[in-house]
């Protein structure tokens, strides 16, 4: 007995937040063990003693009855104490308490766990969807990205070929610049050209004509027929130019 209450009293402790009058059970086990300390040993019955009390015995029940009756309550109190722990237990998981279970019956119940299943399937699909819809849009972003990368490699190049057609441009438009400058010498040299040419023939026509310094023919020069040959051919030379 002195075992079972040891492994009570350790119980004990796992049972603090029980209710106040579950302790009951402890008192009652007190008494179970060490008696009831208002049961005082009674004196030695004699004959006159038993005879009279014969009557009043018989109503009352004997110590040994009063031992099993509260047994009885013991093991009673007992597994109802078990219970408000495992109660208790489950209130600090998260589960409601017996104090509780009139408030829980007006809550709705928590799901079973092929629901819970159920759900977390459905939410796995859901981001599984949601990913692949991503991983999609992120493909076609790469696609995209290449394609602009290709374009702008294109266009790099295209205004490579422009900046060297703009520097080639700028190398013919010198180039014609300078012959633009050659002709422009060439013009006036030929200019100067005429101009002597003209002075020439001026010269040679009045060589041809026979007139001398003054200006008045000579009609019986010997060079008359050369002058004319020579203007001829002087006319024909200027022709060429």
């Amino acid at each position: 007995m002195q075992k079972w209450l040891g492994v009570l009293k350790a119980l004990a402790k796992d049972v603090e937040t029980v209710k106040p009058e579950s302790w009951r059970w402890f008192r009652l086990m007190e008494k179970a063990i060490d008696g009831d300390p208002t049961d005082a040993d009674p004196p030695k019955p004699t004959l006159l003693t038993n005879l009279a009390d014969e009557s009043e015995c018989a109503a009352q029940p004997s110590k040994k009855m009063y031992q099993v009756e509260m047994g009885s309550d013991i093991l009673e109190l007992l597994t109802q104490s078990v219970i408000e722990v495992n109660t208790q237990t489950t209130v600090a998981d998260g589960g409601p308490s017996s104090e509780t279970a009139g408030s829980v019956r007006g809550r709705p119940m928590e799901k079973s766990p092929p629901e819970t299943q159920d759900e977390l399937h459905f939410e796995r699909a859901k981001l599984k969807r949601e990913r692949q819809l991503l991983e999609k849009e992120h493909a076609d972003l790469d696609r995209e990205r290449v394609l602009l990368e290709r374009e702008k490699a294109v266009a790099e190049r295209e205004k490579t070929a422009l900046e060297r057609d703009r520097a080639q441009l700028e190398k013919d438009r010198a180039a014609i610049d300078r012959e633009r400058a050659s002709l422009e010498q060439d013009r006036a040299r030929l200019e100067r050209d005429r101009a002597a040419l003209e002075r020439d023939r001026e010269t040679f026509t009045a060589m041809a004509l026979g007139t001398n310094g003054t200006g008045h023919t000579e009609p019986h020069s010997p060079y008359a027929e050369d002058r004319k040959r020579l203007i001829f051919l002087f006319e024909k030379l200027i022709e060429r130019f």
